[in-house]
This record gives structure tokens, sequence and C-alpha cells, in this order.
């Protein structure tokens, strides 16, 4: 896998006796947040750094302490949502100038739980920065970047921790690299990849690495002196294992002493590529406590990963088709990656339970098919389906019991999923029906296309498409709806239930119609929309979104579904079917004439153009569609009333007489 490849996988001053020196807040990066680049948000937070030029003797030795029971540590978190960022990002020094932990300090830098943050750049701490931490960062250097963490003489105290270091081989620099000569700076849970050094530190007595990889150096995994202070403690290896090569296992690469473990069973799945380094189950150190089932970054280590080995179609539960033995466990794990040649389809020919899914295969696509099920379930932690590389299908029926992420930069197909947990789409993903009493949540910039959706909750940061032909079959139902500030909610030809409790919906719903209307275009960017009425708005006939609530329309069912409650009800239908019951006929006429002059209506009052007022323009959207039929599954012919021309006469003139009367 080449790097380019790996990389497309993927923000006052106070009194001396009671000061309150310390900057603080939450500054969140990303797609649909506040700030779109890290440096950003890591400018905002210097912003309200404290310059307080106090006595710098009276907090010395204070270590994190309080002054007249304040605070002295900054609660600085920046937190940094799924992407792809390419930046080199400063954070200065601590304009106190302070060398002990007390204002400025103690920020925490790290990814949104759940998702996968690649930086292509580096960051740079500055001088007095001191006890911060990044956590759950993968960072990607080429020849420019320079060291992923270059730390300043006295930037002291980070742990860095449950992230990447990789290089491409160009750079000439450490992955981590600074004094640390105040205080120790730590690595936990890190694999370190093909950097020219691992880390360079000036002291080693101020620094550590533990539960880490350091695989593939080109020099020495880990280099350091001793010349501060005069009697050093020894830089710490707790349970690191460190390679020559992706050949040559066996090698440990550091130029001092430590209790270093090697284990000659690690093999790669991929050497180009830092996601997949795995202990075998005869390993010591899976089993042996070195380690454990938890060793370097993402993914978890665990013992008898299990690699589809059959260049050619075939069922699941033989052995012979699997690199160790058929995955079927809670917690197991499949993975799909090189072995084919061709796209091969894998079928389900009895139910089976894993816990992670990967696929890894650019070139040829794997298809998981069948009418058997496939669980996943994790007896702790988080299940997953990755797409590190290509665009894969799981068509065999999907059953989800555990959280659940779907995560990658390919594409997956799926079948019909019934969710029981709480799925997060963090990647493009195509499906049939989901139903389930689990909940749904698109990451912004994601997109969801389903035959129909039917869950407890759903939630748009990105976006969801209804793409199933009209019927009551394909009804969305749930029972809350959140649309984030870019969700977007393309119904299609389909209607909508909220089945809600507590307070209604009715005017979130409403303003996200209206978002979506656009003006009549109903390609709004966000809210709630049509792909079907948009198709249609330059026709005789054109359709939209009607809305109400249940209790007004009196009614105890909807579009195929029983109303267990109170309930926002959503039709795609007609322009002008005030009372959404896919006919635009006298009934609908009588709304319209009761709303009539009204400045703040809404649908089942007239009001067909979304803006809040029932006047003639409702009016001609009615008229126009008058005995129309909107049948399912798709529209109906127009239906020939004979008295409507006389309606809408009698309808113009009733009008004409009570604008005479001043009515």
């Amino acid at each position: 896998m080449s790097r380019k490849q790996i990389v497309s996988l993927l923000s006052s001053s106070a009194c001396f006796a009671c000061p309150v020196f310390a900057s603080s807040g939450t500054y969140h990066v990303g797609p649909g947040q506040t700030y779109s680049s890290i440096q950003a948000a890591i400018d905002a937070a210097v912003a309200t750094d404290s310059t307080n030029g106090a006595d710098n003797a009276h907090y010395s030795g204070l270590e994190g302490g309080t002054i007249s029971g304040q605070p002295l540590a900054s609660s600085v978190q920046v937190i940094i949502h799924g992407g792809i960022y390419t930046e080199q990002v400063d954070i200065p020094g601590d304009p106190f100038g302070q060398t002990v932990r007390t204002v400025n300090d103690n920020w925490q830098v790290k990814a949104a739980p759940g998702e996968r943050v690649i930086l292509n750049g580096k960051f740079s701490i500055g001088n007095g920065r001191d006890y911060g931490g990044f956590d759950g960062i993968d960072i990607f250097q080429s020849a420019s970047t320079g060291s992923a963490y270059s730390f300043g003489s006295t930037a002291r105290g980070w742990n860095v921790k449950n992230g990447i270091i990789a290089s491409d081989g160009t750079n000439a620099n450490a992955g981590v690299t600074g004094s640390l000569n105040y205080g120790a700076t730590i690595l936990s849970h890190m694999t370190l990849y093909n950097t020219n050094y691992g880390v360079s530190a000036n002291y080693a007595a101020w620094g550590g690495i533990s539960d880490s990889i350091v695989y593939g150096t080109t020099n020495i995994g880990v280099t350091s002196g001793n010349s501060y202070p005069a009697t050093p403690s020894p830089f710490t290896y707790g349970n690191t294992m460190f390679f020559a090569n992706g050949t040559d296992t066996s090698g440990v690469v550091v130029d001092q002493g430590g209790n270093l473990y090697t284990d000659p069973l690690f093999y790669s799945v991929d050497p180009n590529s830092p996601y997949f380094l795995f202990l075998t189950a005869a390993s010591p150190a899976a089993t042996g406590g070195i380690g454990g089932t938890y060793m370097g970054a993402r993914p978890v280590f665990t013992p008898n990963q299990n690699q589809w080995s059959l260049d050619g179609d075939g069922i699941w539960n033989d052995p012979g088709n699997w690199s160790v033995s058929v995955p079927n466990a809670v917690g197991a794990t499949a993975m799909f990656t090189s072995a084919i040649s061709a796209p091969r389809i894998v079928t389900v020919d009895a139910p089976v339970t894993v816990g992670h899914v990967l696929f890894d295969n650019a070139t040829n696509s794997y298809t998981v098919a069948g009418s058997s099920t496939l669980t996943l379930e994790v007896s702790s932690g988080i299940a997953d389906i990755t797409l590190f590389n290509g665009n894969h299908s799981i068509t065999a029926p999907l059953s989800i019991v555990s959280n659940t992420d779907i995560v990658g930069p390919g594409v997956l197909t799926a079948g019909n999923i019934t969710n029981a947990g709480a799925l997060s789409i963090k990647t493009n993903v195509l499906t049939g029906n989901l139903d389930g009493a689990g909940s749904t949540t698109v990451d912004a910039g994601k997109s969801l296309s389903a035959a129909r959706i039917r869950q407890s909750s759903l939630v748009l940061n990105g976006s969801a498409a209804i793409t199933s032909a009209r019927s009551t079959t394909n009804t969305s139902s749930v029972l809350s709806l959140t649309l984030g500030g870019s969700g977007k909610l393309d119904l299609g030809s389909n209607d909508l239930v909220i089945d809600y409790t507590g307070g209604t919906p009715f005017t979130t719903v409403k303003n996200a119609i209206t978002s979506g209307f656009a003006g009549g275009a109903w390609n709004g960017a966000t809210g709630i929309t049509s792909s079907s009425a948009a198709a249609a708005q330059f026709s005789a006939h054109p359709t939209g979104l009607g809305y109400g609530e249940a209790s007004v329309l009196g009614i105890g069912s909807f579009s195929g579904q029983t109303l267990t409650g109170d309930a926002v009800v959503v039709r795609y239908t007609y322009l002008g079917d005030g009372n959404l019951d896919g006919n635009v006929d006298s009934l609908d006429f009588t709304r319209l004439v009761n709303g009539y002059g009204q400045s703040s209506a809404v649908w089942t009052q007239g009001d067909f153009n979304f803006d809040g007022k029932v006047n003639t323009l409702d009016f001609n959207s009615l008229a126009g569609n008058f005995g129309q039929v909107l049948a399912s599954p798709s529209l109906g012919a127009v239906v020939p009333e004979p008295a409507s021309i006389g309606l809408v006469s009698a309808f113009v003139a009733g009008l004409l007489s009570r604008r005479r009367r001043g009515c």
C-alpha cells in the first residue's frame, strides 16, 4: 500500500490574591464544527492565555496546585473530528514563561471519540507549555514535515497516546523529538512506523515509551542522552517491542538498556501499512501479559485474526477458506484482504457472529452474501465494519447487536440491516431496510442511502436519502430526529413518521422542510427535502412534502404505520393536500378558506409555499392540483371531478365577495 493510499483512509487576567490565570474552553475542529482547521482552534485557545507577570517564585513547586482555591492548570480541550487534515500545527510557548505546572498548561488535543483523525503534518509545542496530551491522532510524515511531535526544551510532562506516527521514508527526522529535560514525556499505546528515528530525546531521565511498537526505523528506535540530571534515571521501555524492518522481526533497535521484549511471532498483513500489525496466537506477548491484547495504536491487537485465504468464491463456515480458523464468535475478527485476484463472493451459509469485519482490497471487491444472518457483537468496546481500501458489499442480512462503527474511505453496499445498538455511519453506506430499536448517527460529510429507516433515533450530521419507490412498506419511522448544522434528509417520494414523546418536534420539522423547500426548488443543502419533488417542480402538477400533527389531523395511523401516541407526520404529496390524505379536494379547500389571510400559518392551514402566509399563491397551488390523487406505490393519474370547475369558481367568487365586504 502506498502512502497516498494510506492517507486516503482516512479546535484574563486577575489579581494576585485571587487569580484565575488558566485559559479554558472546548474547541471543536472539523466539517460542520466551529473551526475548520486545527491551527484555527489552537489560535483561538491561545487568545485566552494569561500573561500575568506575578512573581514566578510564588508559583515554583506548586506543580498544578491552587492559589486561594483557584485552579492553575488550563482546561483547554481541542476536539478534532474525523477527517484528513494537511497542516503544520504550532502551539506557541507559554507567554507566562513558567517552568512549573501553573497557568496555560494541561492542554488536551484529541480525536473525537470513535473517530479517525489523520494529520499530514506535525505538531510543534513551544517552551513552557506543560503537562498536556495528544490522544488518538494518526500523523503521516513526509520530507517537508519534520518530526511529528517536536517539543521545546521546557515543554514537559506530555502524554502522547493511542496514535500512529508513520513516514513515507523520505523524512530524516524522528517521530518524536525534544529535550524533555523538565519532566517526563510519555508515549503510550503508539505505533511508530518506518520513521528515521522513533524517539530522539536529549535527556533519557525524563521520558518513556510503553505498550507500543517501534517498527521499521531506519536508524535507531529510541536515542537519548544522560547529561541531565547528574544522576539520571533510565529511559523506560515498558512492554514495548522494537523491530528492525518488515522482514527481520527479531531485532531490537535501541541504543541503551531497558527491559525490552522481543517477539518474533509478529507479522504485518500489509508490510506497507501501519494499520495491519498483529500478534499471532502463539506469541508470548499475546497471552503473557506483555502488552496483552492491546499494544500499539489502532487497531486493537487480538490473537487469531482470521483472513480469507481462498482466491475464489466460497462459503464462510469452511475452515479451509481461512488463514487460521472460521471466525464465528462474539468479538471475532474477519479480514478480507489481498487473497483474491478478481471480485469474489463469500456466502454466509449458516448464522455467523463476529465483532469486527475489515476490508482491504482496492482492486477487487468482496461481496458477503447469503440468506443466513451475519451478527456484529462484542463483549466490550465497539464493533466495526472497516473499509480501509476499496468498495465492498455485505448483502447477507446484517444484525447489529453492539454499538457499531461503519468506517473507512470506501463505500459499503449492504442488504437489510437490523440495528439494536448505536450505529455510527462514518463512511458512505448504501443499504436496504434499516430497522430495529437502535439509534443511527451519520457523521458530517458522510451519507446513508436506504430503502427505509425505522429506528428509535436518527441523528444526521451528514445526509440520508430514502431511495426506494413510493410504498407504505417504505415509510420511515423514528421516535426522534435530529438534524445537525449540515444534516439533510431526502425522503424522495416516501413518507415519514416521528412518533415522539415529550415536547413536540413540530416547529423543528416545519423549519427543516422550509429549508429543504429552498424557494420551490426542493434542493436545500440542509433540512428535509424531496428529490422527487425537485424533479416535479416544473410539471403541471408539482409535489412537495406536507406535514402536520397527528392530533390536528385526527388520525391514529398514517402511511401504513400505527401511531402509538403523539406524532408529527410528513407526506410526499401534491401541493394543496392540506389534510395529507393524498387527495386534493374540497376538504383541502375548506382548510385553506379557514386559514386564508393568516400570517403565521402551517401546511394544514393552507400554507403550501412555506412562507407562513395563506394567500392567493397557496390557492393557486391548490387549484392547479385540484382533483389529483397520489396513489401508492406511484403517482396516480388525474382523476376528473365534474364539479371541480364549479367548486373553484365558487371559491373564487367567495374570496372576491369577502374582499368587497372588507373581510
